[in-house]
């Protein structure tokens, strides 16, 4: 599952607890264009990528999940290119 955290109804911490919920084993890749994101997301998903990072992170982190790797701590590039936004 690829999600985003900013969406329309409800934010994707909110859509990634329910997926927990109904099928533990769904592996989950959140995107996010804010410049940082509460702990508690981070601790549903199994990778996460900020917008703007280079593309080849985001192939990195489908391969991982999809030959079942372990899990790694959220990474951020220092993309020079992009500019994050504070989120709520």
């Amino acid at each position: 599952m690829i999600l985003d955290y900013q969406m329309p109804e409800m934010n994707g911490e909110l859509v990634a607890a329910e997926i927990r919920k109904t099928n533990p084993r769904v592996p989950i890749l959140m995107l996010s264009g804010c410049l940082s994101l509460p702990e508690s997301a981070l601790q549903l998903v199994d990778e996460f990528i900020a917008k703007g990072d280079p593309v080849e992170f985001f192939l990195l982190a489908v391969q991982q999940l999809l030959s079942g790797g372990e899990r790694r701590k959220p990474a951020r590039a220092d993309s020079r290119h992009w500019e994050p936004k504070q989120c709520a």
